[in-house]
């Protein structure tokens, strides 16, 4: 059996967006899933895309999750990602952006690009688990909404960090 390999491209011929993403508006948190980084432009199109939606507002909080990433960038690629978001995307950022990737090698590289962007610790963080990120993005844990029982987000969050803590090899 020939293992199955992703592609950006989807059978219709339609190429696959490089990320979803969902607004809590009411926690002011924009939580943003990686699928795959190969084309940089294409990501920075995706993340300005999100500010077209009604709920966005730029001082919203951007938590911006690795689990999904299918593979890591290479250092070539890294920098890449990083001066396409310094011209694309960080006019536009007001809020905290975190970081999440659990992975050895995709953590090196998250720190990697939080160095060459630049940006002050205070507004750029890399973790390795989602709730750390989360309740630094929003230390007024009592306005979460995306960890009601009924979140698809926080399901989710908590099966990441579940399979981090256990150290459950990624698919």
């Amino acid at each position: 059996m020939q293992p199955t390999v992703f592609s950006p491209i989807r059978a219709s011929g339609r190429p696959r967006p490089p990320l979803r993403y969902t607004i809590d508006a009411t926690a002011g948190v924009v939580l943003v899933d990686l699928l795959y980084i190969q084309d940089s432009a294409a990501v920075v199109a995706a993340i300005r895309g999100i500010r077209d939606d009604s709920a966005y507002r730029p001082e919203f909080g951007t938590l911006l999750e690795c689990c999904y990433l299918r593979g890591v960038p290479t250092s070539e690629g890294i920098r890449e990602l990083a001066r396409a978001c310094f011209a694309g995307c960080r006019p536009e950022l007001a809020g905290r952006v975190a970081i999440v990737a659990a992975g050895q090698a995709s953590n090196a590289g998250a720190r990697f690009f939080a160095i060459l962007t630049g940006a002050s610790r205070d507004r750029l963080r890399v973790f390795g688990v989602f709730g750390e990120a989360l309740a630094w993005l929003c230390p007024q844990s009592d306005k979460i909404s995306v960890l009601s029982e009924s979140s698809w987000a926080a399901r989710a969050g908590i099966l990441h960090d579940a399979a981090r803590r256990a150290r459950l090899a990624h698919l």
